[in-house]
């Protein structure tokens, strides 16, 4: 049987639409449970009342506009988890965003995923280093020697600053700022 070349490119076609749809339907699902996850942790935080958690959401809205090329919920959710932990109150989680935001674009750039992002942003402030590292080829004591970090893992603030002063230094916050691609697009 003889399949002719406009029925292979028609079948090609209802592939990539096919594939397209089931991606973005798939990021829409990572979306929802991040923002779920997200509510329940600012919840979780008795640091943040309602009218922290507003001025979260305003602050992560914000700095999506700023960073097109992060998942907002991802985002929200990695600072909340972040918050709740490190005993975060919202102003403080809110100044961390631009950092989360700058990190977790470095990993996905990498290749990683949203969660492996989220979760490379915990290792930092857990002290674990290696993963930062490797992906960015920053360390721990270029943190402490070419940033000011302090090198105590518990001075949260001061650990976020050093990390800010690296990205910049390196332009993370370059490439985080414009969605430059449909990937980019469907990532958000």
């Amino acid at each position: 049987v003889i399949v002719s070349f406009k029925t292979i490119m028609a079948a090609m076609g209802g592939m990539a639409v096919w594939n397209f749809a089931f991606e973005l339907v798939d990021k829409a699902k990572e979306t929802y449970a991040a923002k779920n996850e997200m509510e329940s942790l600012l919840e979780k935080n008795s640091h943040v009342n309602a009218e922290g958690v507003q001025y979260f959401n305003e602050k992560l809205d914000e700095t999506v506009s700023k960073f097109q090329r992060i998942n907002k919920y991802g985002l929200g959710e990695t600072a909340a988890n972040i918050g709740l932990e490190f005993d975060l109150n919202a102003k403080e989680m809110a100044e961390s965003l631009d950092v989360i935001s700058m990190v977790q674009n470095e990993y996905i750039r990498a290749g990683r995923t949203v969660e492996e992002a989220g979760l490379a942003v915990k290792d930092i402030l857990q002290g674990e280093f290696m993963r930062l590292s490797r992906e960015t080829g920053v360390g721990k004591d270029d943190l402490i020697e070419k940033y000011g970090w302090n090198g105590k893992t518990e001075d949260v603030q001061d650990l976020m600053k050093a990390l800010e002063k690296a990205g910049k230094a390196r332009h993370w916050d370059l490439f985080a700022e414009k969605a430059t691609s449909v990937d980019d697009v469907i990532t958000i």
